[in-house]
């Protein structure tokens, strides 16, 4: 070997310039397998892969250049002072400068990728997390239209009873007030609508585009749940958009009927018939929703003050006792609250359908009507639903009563 050679980290040379006469050390093949690992690494980083994927052949290249430096340790041990004083020199610079500088560089690349995919990561939750945030928003604004929008349906169907009062009575001032106002809030209605699509669209333009490939498996784990979120209030807000829509559309509609009442082109049993049918669901919907909601929360918390009296008399410990008169005191509120908002939704159904009735001619509205017969009989399964509740409400005030003392009285 030629005097003062920098030797490389590479087995081609080291096969070239080893002396014949030095014992093998299995320097060539610690050099090719490192070789190998270390072109593989460099590929990473040129491309650069995530660090997480990154790091695990950045280890194995500090593993394999570990195993070169034994091979040098074993090299200058093995080799002969007289006849391979080159080569002594050489591998010595091996563990003196290109052993530690190829260290430095592998550091050095490895840290360049981990701070780069760190970077990445970073940008994917901030970018993901102001999504939520928006995308919440967009979501509890359809809902609060949604609930707006039903409320002003209600006035439609109201404007169609009166505009077909309008027609029927000759009324024709009545049925064009009653178009006005119809028109106006069909218009209302669809711009609500369009408030929304408007502001989904931006959401969605906005919607965050970075992927997980720079992310280890824990990151990823984290990162498909904001995407689950992002998922949810998208799902929301599309849901409600059809909601907006279709309540719009109908509303629109019957704007137009009640245009056709004002000029004395409608026909009248037709818009009485539509008026009958939106009472009817307007019915089932007080039935399924407030009622049947204030009704089940009621007896639900009574059943639970219930348990809690039982519970408290059976115990010992101050403490569960404690707990016990707590959770009894916060259900005996809640069932308080939920009685009188029962009562509450039943007298509001109860009105709206004596107003909608009492506005409907009984020579054209009436249950022999063959048009109404089983609109009728729908009406009166709602109906009796709302008398089924009323016993609810004497039942549950009675236990209320039973047990507002009791639970006062708990120490």
């Amino acid at each position: 070997m030629k005097a003062n050679v920098t030797p490389e980290l590479s087995s081609v040379w080291w096969k070239k310039n080893k002396p014949v006469t030095m014992k093998k050390t299995g320097l060539g093949a610690a050099l090719k397998k490192y070789e190998k690992t270390v072109a593989e690494f460099d590929k990473m980083v040129k491309r650069a892969s995530p660090a997480f994927e990154t790091h695990t052949t950045f280890m194995q290249c500090k593993t394999e250049l570990a195993q070169v430096e034994k091979c040098v340790d074993a090299g200058i041990k093995a080799a002969n002072k007289t006849l391979h004083k080159e080569t002594i020199a050489a591998l010595q610079k091996y563990k003196a400068s290109v052993i530690p500088n190829e260290k430095k560089r592998l550091d050095k690349a490895f840290d360049v990728v981990k701070k780069a995919s760190e970077s990445e990561v970073k940008q994917a939750f901030d970018a993901y997390t102001k999504g939520i945030a928006l995308y919440k928003t967009v979501a509890l604004d359809s809902a609060k239209m949604v609930l707006a929008s039903r409320k002003e349906s209600a006035n439609v169907q109201e404007c169609l009873g009166q505009a077909a009062e309008g027609q029927h009575k000759g009324k024709p001032d009545l049925a064009e007030k009653a178009a006005k106002r119809a028109d106006l809030l069909a218009s209302k209605m669809e711009a609500m609508a369009k408030d929304i699509e408007l502001k989904y669209s931006k959401a969605s333009k906005a919607r965050p585009q970075h992927g997980s490939d720079s992310m280890d498996p824990a990151e990823k784990k984290k990162f498909f749940k904001l995407l689950d979120q992002i998922g949810t209030y998208e799902s929301q807000t599309e849901s409600n958009i059809r909601t907006l829509q279709k309540l719009a559309k109908e509303a629109r509609e019957t704007s137009v009927e009640c245009v056709r009442a004002a000029k004395g082109s409608a026909d009248v049993t037709k818009l009485y018939l539509k008026t009958m049918d939106n009472l009817v669901n307007r019915a089932f919907g007080y039935a399924q929703n407030d009622i049947d909601v204030a009704s089940r929360e009621c007896s639900g918390a009574t059943g639970v003050v219930r348990n809690s009296l039982e519970n408290y008399a059976s115990f010992t410990d101050p403490k569960k006792k404690a707990e016990e008169k707590q959770r009894a005191t916060e259900r005996l509120k809640h069932a308080i609250v939920q009685l009188d908002a029962l009562q509450k939704a039943l007298k509001k159904a109860r009105a709206d359908v004596k107003k909608t009735l009492d506005g409907m001619p009984r020579d054209i509205v009436n249950p022999k009507n063959q048009n109404f017969v089983q609109l009728f009989k729908d009406l009166e399964r709602a109906i009796s639903v709302f008398d089924a509740e009323d016993k609810t409400v004497v039942k549950e005030s009675k236990k209320i009563k039973e047990f507002a003392p009791k639970v006062k009285a708990m120490v």
